[in-house]
C-alpha cells in the first residue's frame, strides 16, 4: 500500500486515475495516522475545488483518520482521489486502490 506524509494542515496529496473501460466500482482505502479529508472527484472538478468553490464528487469523507468507500466513475473517465491533512503536524497516509 503506496505511503504519503502531508506536511501540515491544507497539505494534500492528488492521485490521478482512469477508469476502466466498462463501469465497475472502485474501492478506496485511506488509512492515517491523523484527521484527513478524502475526496473522489473527476478530473474537470479540480479546478473548482482549488478555488474553494463548489464542486462535484463522487464520494467524499471527512475528518476522519480511517476511511473506506466505494463509488463508480464513468468508464474511462480520469478522476482524483485527493487527501487532504486536517492537522497542523506532519500525517502519514496509506492509501490503496482497487475494482
Amino acid at each position: 500500500m503506496p505511503v504519503e506524509l502531508l506536511q501540515g494542515r491544507d497539505d494534500d496529496v492528488r492521485l490521478l486515475y482512469q477508469a476502466p473501460a466498462r463501469g465497475v466500482r472502485v474501492a478506496v482505502r485511506v488509512e492515517a495516522n491523523r484527521a484527513v479529508d478524502v475526496y473522489a472527484l473527476p478530473e474537470y472538478a479540480l479546478e473548482d475545488f482549488d478555488r474553494g468553490r463548489p464542486f462535484y464528487c463522487y464520494r467524499e469523507s471527512r475528518s476522519d483518520r480511517d476511511h473506506r468507500f466505494r463509488f463508480a466513475p464513468e468508464p474511462r473517465e480520469q478522476w482524483y482521489l485527493v487527501i487532504e491533512s486536517r492537522s497542523d503536524q506532519p500525517t502519514s497516509v496509506f492509501y490503496e486502490v482497487t475494482w
